[in-house]
C-alpha cells in the first residue's frame, strides 16, 4: 500500500515579510513592458521619418537616432526590471529547477537589454523583412 505526503502550500500572504519585498520586485515584470513600449512609441516622435513597421526599435537608440538617449534609457529600464522580476519570482516560486531554469532564463534577458542599451546600434544599421 502506498502513502502519498500532501504538502500544502502557503498563500502569498501568510508569507514572511520578505515576500512583500519579492511580490514587489516580481511586479516590475508587469509594469516594464507596457511602459516599454510607450517609450517606444515617444522616442519615435524624435526620429524623423521613423517607421515602427518597417524599422528596428534598436534604430531609435542607434548613434544615427536624433534622441537615441531616450531608447537606450528604455533598454536599460526594461532589463532592470526584469532582472528585479527575476529576482522576485525566484524568491516566490518553489525550488525546483524548471523555476530556476526560468527565473534565470528571464534575468540573461534582462542583462542583454541593459547592454543594448549601453551598446548603441551602428551607424547603417537596418532592419531587413
Amino acid at each position: 500500500m502506498s502513502s502519498s505526503v500532501v504538502v500544502a502550500r502557503p498563500s502569498l500572504a501568510a508569507l514572511p515579510a520578505a515576500a512583500g519585498r519579492h511580490r514587489a520586485l516580481a511586479a516590475a515584470g508587469v509594469v516594464a513592458p507596457p511602459l516599454f513600449a510607450a517609450l517606444i512609441v515617444v522616442a519615435g516622435r524624435f526620429y524623423p521619418g521613423y517607421s515602427h513597421a518597417a524599422q528596428a526599435i534598436s534604430e531609435l537608440g542607434g548613434v544615427d537616432a536624433a534622441q537615441p538617449l531616450v531608447q537606450n534609457v528604455n533598454f536599460g529600464l526594461l532589463g532592470a526590471a526584469m532582472v528585479a522580476c527575476a529576482a522576485g519570482l525566484r524568491g516566490l516560486l518553489p525550488r525546483r529547477r524548471r523555476a530556476t531554469v526560468a527565473t534565470t532564463l528571464l534575468a540573461v534577458f534582462g542583462g542583454v537589454a541593459m547592454a543594448h542599451g549601453l551598446l548603441p546600434c551602428d551607424s547603417g544599421c537596418e532592419f531587413i523583412t
